[in-house]
């Protein structure tokens, strides 16, 4: 994904990022199945490649905009992750709720865009979109 974003970035006015597919990944993929031959296994991760940060360090001309998925403190982790990724605007989404995240429909979000005030946003279902006012 990192090579695709990066070969398609030339001429952009705004990038838009999603939440990563997956924050780690295998440091050995193994060449064949792994025998279910034990009661317990370790798998060492490294990071996947931060596509969102190295879009915040080439940051030319384009608008840059984020979203991070949090568990708890999600305007201040917004906040930072603007801030630490060079983002024109974070999305916080609240995925640890029984009422919303990942497993729901209903989303919660609350929108940081730079120098300016935050934005909370009710929960609402996927489907129906939002339309958050950033003035």
């Amino acid at each position: 994904m990192r090579d695709k974003v990066m070969e398609n970035l030339s001429g952009v006015d705004i990038v838009i990022k999603a939440a990563a597919v997956a924050d780690f990944h295998l440091t050995k993929v193994p060449d064949q199945k792994v025998k279910k031959t034990a009661a317990r296994i370790s798998l060492e991760l490294d990071p996947t490649p931060d596509i969102l940060a190295e879009l915040g360090r080439k940051k030319g001309d384009f608008l840059l905009i984020g979203f991070a998925a949090e568990t708890q403190n999600v305007q201040q982790e917004a906040r930072r992750k603007m801030e630490m990724k060079n983002c024109d605007m974070v999305v916080g989404n609240f995925v640890g709720g029984t009422e919303t995240g990942f497993e729901s429909d209903p989303q919660r979000s609350r929108a940081r865009a730079a120098h300016r005030r935050d934005h909370s946003h009710p929960a609402r279902h996927q489907a129906r979109g939002r339309r958050p006012d950033l003035r």
